[in-house]
């Protein structure tokens, strides 16, 4: 806990105080007092509060996954590696929608690592995403695509780690060329550009190749 919070734990109640004690209510005062002390206790201890994200002391990261393979993969290329901020990936991935798409766009980051096609390709090659069953509304094409999304940020590649910046690596929904409404993944690479990916076989597709409009982007 820092100063800053240690602050707030007397200026709040202190400026309660000086602003109700006018009104003669000191029962209140205490009150409201009491229940900030307590409540701003528990957003700064971790092991009660659930406004906070915590660290967590295990690595864990799906099976399919050979992390050796990744890292020796990456520690050669690493320093070919470009770290963009958000609006440079937004501009990137929107470039590759139809141009009639008119997409949402949720950053979950603010910067992301560009890899080369080489990992990319070497990460969707381990993952086992495509060898699940397809079952209809259960687990179907959006599915695919988070089961998928959280298996290839959740692997701890050093050269990711080490730049705080996750593969730009995302989920896209829009409608395909048939009229139905579908799923996918996008991906960035150096090499490769942008590309869409559809989980359910592995198979890699331009963009616009694949939807006829693009409206939501989450990455």
């Amino acid at each position: 806990m820092d100063w800053a919070q240690y602050l707030s734990w007397i200026a709040i109640p202190c400026f309660l105080f000086v602003v109700l004690l006018f009104k003669r209510n000191r029962i209140f005062v205490v009150l409201l007092c009491t229940l900030n002390v307590i409540l701003t206790w528990l957003w700064y201890n971790p092991a009660y509060s659930y406004f906070t994200c915590t660290p967590s002391t295990t690595t864990v990261y799906p099976s399919g996954f050979d992390l050796q393979i990744l890292n020796d993969i990456s520690d050669a290329e690493s320093s070919d590696y470009a770290v963009v901020e958000r609006t440079e990936i937004n501009n990137m991935i929107k470039a590759s929608f139809p141009a009639n798409s008119r997409a949402w766009i949720s950053n979950l980051d603010r910067q992301y690592t560009i890899p080369s096609s080489l990992l990319m390709s070497t990460m969707i090659s381990m993952d086992q995403t495509n060898l699940q069953e397809y079952i209809t509304d259960f687990y179907d094409c959006d599915d695919f695509s988070f089961n998928m999304f959280g298996d290839v940020r959740s692997v701890p590649v050093t050269s990711f780690v080490q730049n705080q910046a996750p593969i730009a690596f995302g989920v896209v929904f829009g409608t395909l060329h048939n009229g139905v409404r579908h799923a996918a993944n996008v991906y960035v690479t150096l090499d490769e550009g942008v590309v869409c990916l559809e989980p359910q076989n592995d198979g890699n597709v331009s963009c616009d190749g694949m939807f006829k409009i693009v409206d939501t982007l989450i990455i």
